[in-house]
């Protein structure tokens, strides 16, 4: 509608210049999600639909944001994969691995940043499994429109990372002992 109707380039100009000041709504530059990981996947189409939306219409990268930059330290971190998330949120005590939604997302902004901590948390939580992930509405659009439908992979591990990791906008500081293998690995994180 938005080149045939004059309240549709009104609705369109109010939803950019929202997502605009308010992005990211409970993360600051460093990737994190304040509300707790529960929560952060409540939003996952939301961050993958707006940005994909305003570059089609403006052929701006919204992708290159800090927060997008960041955010795949922000799982790997806090929820790594075969473990437990870092227990700040409502309901993550009944979470186990990260699930496909989560993988997807951290798949997407791997893709579109090269961002090597996503694509090792969706290939280390994948460990050879099928990649039938499954999707919600806006992100089989967003699939739909990519041409590039294969697993993307990386050769650099957590080994190389440090163990410890800070996310000061939000306010959560995690530890790990062995950060690449969760099953020798003590995970500790507090606000």
């Amino acid at each position: 509608l938005l080149h045939e109707s004059p309240e549709a380039a009104r609705w369109a100009t109010y939803a950019y210049e929202l997502w605009l000041a308010r992005f990211p709504t409970l993360g600051g530059d460093d990737g994190g999600w304040a509300n707790g990981n529960n929560y952060f996947a409540v939003n996952f189409e939301t961050l993958i639909f707006f940005p994909a939306l305003f570059r089609r219409f403006s052929g701006t990268n919204f992708y290159d944001l800090p927060w997008y930059h960041n955010v795949g330290r922000f799982m790997v971190y806090t929820w790594p994969p075969g473990s437990v998330p870092d227990g700040f949120g409502d309901g993550v005590e009944f979470r186990g691995e990260p699930d496909e939604r989560r993988l997807w997302f951290a798949e997407l902004i791997g893709k579109e940043l090269g961002d090597p901590y996503a694509l090792w948390y969706v290939q280390k939580s994948l460990n050879g499994r099928n990649h039938g992930l499954e999707v919600g509405p806006v992100l089989a659009w967003y699939k739909a429109r990519s041409r590039d439908h294969s697993v993307a992979e990386t050769t650099i591990t957590p080994r190389d990372w440090p163990q410890a990791r800070a996310f000061r906008d939000v306010g959560i500081v995690v530890m790990h002992t062995d950060l690449a293998d969760a099953s020798h690995n003590l995970m500790v994180s507090f606000r």
